[in-house]
């Protein structure tokens, strides 16, 4: 796939585009990725298998095109505050993108047909400049940032599932800061 700024695209290509990333997006929620085809793509899309060769030459070129976009939209959000504030904020971020776009990013991020896109989905958010203070100027953030990003969707993971309803998304990012930051959560 080329790589074009979207906001010189032509808007039929945008359009287009934007039919065939929401049409993957409705079937990843449905089923794992291995059982997505072009032709049940380009039908869902409302497109034909010629549009989709001539905007990607195969299905990881369009997973690839919507990691990018589901990343810029989570980054785009942040805020570039590098304080304990500034590091909550951004965990409240992803936390709400997360629980706004659940149906999907379950999938996309628990199912192991989507492993390459949890993978690459938490270290581009989490190696983000915001969350620097998490591994400082560490030569091992990449190590550091999968142990963070494992602590951070843990918790999440764990909050969902949760019976105990004292705390809402917000204060569990507050918390999920402070135990990341900090080493542990004082009550």
């Amino acid at each position: 796939m080329i790589k074009t700024d979207e906001n010189t695209m032509d808007p039929r290509v945008k359009r287009t585009r934007n039919a065939m990333r929401g049409a993957f997006l409705k079937m990843c929620a449905e089923m794992p990725y291995d059982h997505i085809n072009v032709s049940d793509l380009a039908r869902v899309a409302g497109i034909n298998r010629k549009t989709f060769y001539l905007h990607y030459s195969e299905m990881n070129d369009l997973m690839d095109d919507v990691e990018d976009h589901i990343i810029a939209e989570i980054r785009g959000q942040f805020s570039n505050d590098t304080t304990d504030a500034g590091v909550a904020g951004n965990i409240y971020v992803l936390y709400r993108y997360l629980q706004d776009h659940s149906d999907v990013m379950q999938s996309l991020l628990n199912d192991y047909t989507y492993d390459h896109f949890a993978r690459r989905f938490m270290h581009d958010i989490l190696t983000s400049d915001c969350f620097r203070p998490l591994y400082g100027t560490n030569p091992a953030r990449a190590a550091i940032a999968e142990g963070y990003c494992t602590s951070i969707f843990s918790i999440y993971e764990a909050w969902k599932k949760s019976t105990d309803t004292q705390l809402d998304l917000k204060g569990v990012a507050d918390q999920c800061a402070k135990m990341v930051l900090h080493g542990g959560i004082k009550m």
